[in-house]
């Protein structure tokens, strides 16, 4: 089960090397057409990845919820399915994007 975890660690980085290219290019945006008012292009940049990753997850747990199934509340204790284990790494990896985005910018006090 090596091969999983290197999985889920390789899919956790490219994912949050995707969050950070998504983050770069709505701060290029944002520098470029003077969108801010009283933030940092970087504070607007970091809040616009967030809702995107929060309607990514609303919307895939939806789908799998309301269409893929089980329904989560009679399903409790089944083994999860693979569009399961796909939200979760893909929340996984905004996870490690914002952590990064935290420790990077030292933006946010621990």
């Amino acid at each position: 089960d090596k091969m999983k975890l290197f999985q889920l660690a390789f899919t956790a980085v490219s994912g949050g090397l995707a969050w950070g290219a998504l983050y770069f290019a709505i701060e290029r945006f944002v520098r470029s057409s003077g969108f801010q008012k009283n933030k940092s292009p970087a504070q607007v940049s970091c809040r616009a990845v967030c809702v995107l990753h929060a309607l990514g997850v609303c919307v895939l747990s939806s789908i799998s919820n309301f269409i893929v199934g089980p329904w989560a509340y009679r399903g409790i204790g089944l083994p999860n399915t693979p569009l399961h284990n796909q939200i979760m790494e893909f929340s996984l990896s905004y996870f490690v994007f914002d952590l990064v985005w935290c420790i990077w910018t030292g933006d946010e006090e621990l």
